[in-house]
């Protein structure tokens, strides 16, 4: 062999063992994925984003699980680091919320085979079943001029606009009031308040959050696709007022929130945070304590506010006494709408 040959093997060989020994650690995970029963989901699709560039998906087998593996980034990688997002869906039920798994603390072996600790671990995923999609009165109030502060101006939520003399709206599903007060310290206190027509009529907040994917990070494999919600809203336990305060110290130079806070009424306090995970059931419209002519619906979301506008997106099954909000995009009674509704 001549002497260059050698050398070259030599170099290629550094080359090849350099790359091995800095290599990222493996790590391991099975998937389980069941329905609301705890059955096992056969042929489920199941998917696990290791690392930016490192997303792998699989069907489950009989026993609903699905095992798989990949390189993670140990060192911090934005905009994942030391996270891996998993997600499942399947036919004829609503594809799960993007689920994060934050526990890889440690890894043994030597460079070139490293794994991740704890190795294998099993991560459930439950999947709710497509019951009875139906049409539904869905529609997101972004940022709607509330037209006077200080005063109780009615929504109606068929119309989506507000009544007269403001709007085309006919009945006052919602009630809003916006107050802002400022004392002499330069404390702005503001105030949103909601209520309702009817004494049966309120708000059952309820928490669905959703560990998100970054933006470029296979989003659209899930996005929009999963029910935050139950199918059926409750029939008890609504409250007749809700209200947001918000608190700041504003000065010339600087701008800081000290205190937000949020009640609804006879439930006791809450933080009110725009991405804190609340929703909401409601229902509206109910006459002569007859819970049977109610209509019910969702909020997705909390309510927003500033200055003097709201923000909402909302949910209205229209027949009468029925709580079922399992909403089909396909049938949104509004039509024409600028920002189509795709979440069920």
């Amino acid at each position: 062999m001549s002497f260059f040959m050698k050398h070259l093997i030599l170099l290629v060989f550094l080359i090849v063992s350099s790359i091995t020994a800095y290599a990222e650690p493996t790590a391991k995970v099975t998937i389980v994925v069941v329905d609301v029963k705890g059955v096992p989901i056969k042929n489920a699709s199941a998917g696990v984003v290791f690392a930016p560039e490192n997303f792998k998906e699989g069907l489950t087998d009989r026993n609903g699980l699905f095992q798989v593996s990949g390189r993670h980034e140990s060192r911090v990688y934005v905009p994942i680091g030391y996270k891996i997002y998993y997600f499942a869906s399947a036919e004829g039920y609503y594809s799960s919320k993007s689920h994060v798994y934050d526990y890889f603390s440690t890894f043994k072996g030597i460079r070139g085979s490293r794994t991740w600790e704890p190795w294998n671990p099993r991560l459930k995923i439950t999947l709710k079943k497509k019951i009875d999609p139906i049409p539904m009165y869905a529609y997101f109030a972004d940022w709607i001029k509330v037209a006077k502060q200080d005063e109780f101006l009615g929504y109606d939520l068929v119309k989506h606009d507000w009544v007269p003399p403001y709007g085309h709206g006919v009945i006052s599903d919602f009630i809003f009031k916006i107050e802002k007060n400022t004392s002499k310290s330069n404390e702005v206190e503001e105030r949103l308040s909601i209520t309702f027509s009817n004494k049966d009529d309120g708000l059952q907040d309820f928490f669905f959050k959703e560990e998100r994917m970054p933006r470029s990070i296979y989003k659209e494999k899930i996005e929009g696709r999963f029910l935050s919600s139950s199918q059926n809203a409750p029939i008890n336990g609504y409250h007749n007022k809700l209200e947001h305060l918000v608190s700041k110290i504003v000065s010339i130079r600087k701008f800081n929130e000290s205190t937000i806070t949020s009640y609804l009424i006879d439930s006791g306090l809450a933080h009110y945070y725009i991405e804190d995970g609340t929703n909401y059931y409601f229902r509206v419209r109910c006459t002569d304590d007859k819970k049977e002519s109610c209509l019910y619906g969702k909020i997705y979301g909390n309510f927003d506010f500033k200055s003097n506008t709201v923000r909402f997106k909302y949910f209205l099954n229209p027949s009468m006494g029925d709580t079922n909000i399992e909403f089909d995009p396909e049938q949104n009674l509004f039509k024409n709408l600028k920002n189509a509704i795709i979440t069920p």
